[in-house]
């Protein structure tokens, strides 16, 4: 079906999120979600007034929303039969514009490199992409349906119990009604991690129900079940990234999708040095300085790339730190 054009579609989410404010089943996720809403774009703000004063001239109650009818709308308010005339237009406008948004359509959000973006849905639910990611959303009047296409998203879903949320990852589905998890694409393989809640997983084995700190990590030999470190797993969702002994090839490359400015290992003998320590994403100089202070490395910066090569002999013996494996070092004390 044809896409309407963004004002109207504007106006329709504006009515959506009117009903769910003035439902008697309206939750916390809904007013959060409703807040998030109204920051992405100001022509949000200006559409929910004009919906927000059709409702109000036509008689209807807004008194528990947490955003009232703007002072300036108030008093500008049409006389009488102005306010009919007005109020039966604005009903009819919302009317129309409430039905456009249950039919089914399809968002697609996306990411660049280095790019997290947090998305407040029309149902109240949150996602937040993280880099170089992308999804489809379709919203229909029964059923809420996300397909990922790449990437790694944290999803927040509204509580709804009519309309199931579920995501589709490869050959995998997740089921969820009000909840939280985080779901990742890497070539042919998938994860899926609950951090808060229940969900039901579908895939061409059987169905699986999760409980919180539960991951599912599916590739073409199978799927494997642990419960990870949730603290590391979801740091991204705050800018970092937590490891713990990973080889430095492993940590360089998750850096790496983060920023533009790529790190290059140039030694081979340098790729399983083991590292640890927790990270801020995106900032490839200042990890480069703490590698090359932590181990025999010395980072060379350059305009699109940091080189990170093993440090001379000599200069090892001069600086102030003792090796004792392959990941520990301790300080060298003046005796």
């Amino acid at each position: 079906m044809s896409r309407a054009d963004p004002d109207t579609m504007i106006r329709a989410q504006a009515a959506a999120w009117l009903a769910r404010l003035v439902s008697d089943e309206r939750t916390v996720l809904d007013d959060s979600g409703f807040r998030v809403w109204l920051r992405e774009d100001p022509r949000h703000q200006y559409a929910f007034d004009l919906v927000n004063t059709a409702w109000e001239i036509a008689g209807g109650d807004l008194a528990h929303s947490p955003l009232p009818m703007p002072p300036r709308v108030r008093a500008r308010r049409p006389q009488r039969r102005l306010a009919l005339a007005a109020a039966a237009a604005g009903v009819i406008g919302v009317a129309i514009a409430a039905a456009a948004w249950l039919l089914p359509h399809t968002e697609a959000f996306a990411t660049g490199l280095g790019e997290q973006r947090r998305i407040a849905l029309a149902d109240g639910s949150i996602l937040l992409l993280d880099t170089s990611s992308a999804v489809d959303v379709t919203l229909k009047l029964h059923r809420r349906e996300i397909r990922m296409v790449r990437g790694r998203a944290h999803f927040e879903a509204a509580k709804d119990a009519n309309r199931p949320f579920v995501v589709s990852v490869g050959h995998e589905q997740v089921i969820a009604v009000g909840t939280a998890f985080d779901i990742g694409m890497n070539g042919d393989r998938s994860s899926i991690l609950l951090t808060q809640g229940k969900v039901v997983v579908d895939d061409p084995a059987g169905r699986r129900n999760m409980v919180p700190g539960d991951r599912l990590v599916f590739h073409p030999g199978g799927v494997v079940a642990d419960r990870p470190d949730l603290e590391s797993q979801t740091a991204w969702e705050n800018g970092r990234t937590v490891f713990e002994s990973r080889p430095l090839q492993v940590v360089v490359a998750e850096m790496n999708r983060y920023s533009r400015r790529q790190l290059v290992i140039a030694d081979p003998a340098l790729a399983d040095m083991e590292l640890s320590g927790s990270y801020k994403l995106g900032d490839a100089e200042a990890f480069a300085t703490s590698v090359a202070a932590l181990l025999p490395i010395d980072a060379h910066v350059r305009r699109d790339q940091i080189v990170l090569s093993a440090r001379p002999p000599e200069a090892v013996q001069q600086q102030p730190y003792a090796w004792l494996g392959r990941s520990l070092w301790i300080r060298r004390w003046p005796a």
